[in-house]
C-alpha cells in the first residue's frame, strides 16, 4: 500500500505513450492520495521534471528496502 511520503517508481504497462509527462522509471515522492470507488489516484512530485503529476496507483511501485 502506497502512503503519503513514500518514494515510488513509475512502472506502468509496457506502453510508451508520448503524450504523458512522466515516463517509465521516473522516481518521485507521494504528496497526496485520493481513493475513488474503482481506482486510486496518487499525486507525486516527479524528481526528473520537478512537477507534480496525478498518476493511477496501479502504475506505481513503492521503493523500499528488502532484506
Amino acid at each position: 500500500m502506497i502512503s503519503v511520503g513514500d518514494l515510488v517508481v513509475v512502472a506502468y504497462p509496457a506502453v510508451e505513450w508520448d503524450w504523458l509527462r512522466y515516463k517509465m522509471g521516473d522516481i518521485g515522492i507521494v504528496l497526496d492520495k485520493t481513493v475513488y470507488p474503482d481506482y486510486c489516484l496518487v499525486k507525486i512530485k516527479v524528481f526528473r521534471t520537478g512537477k507534480i503529476e496525478p498518476i493511477p496507483e496501479s502504475y506505481l511501485y513503492k521503493l523500499e528496502k528488502k532484506c
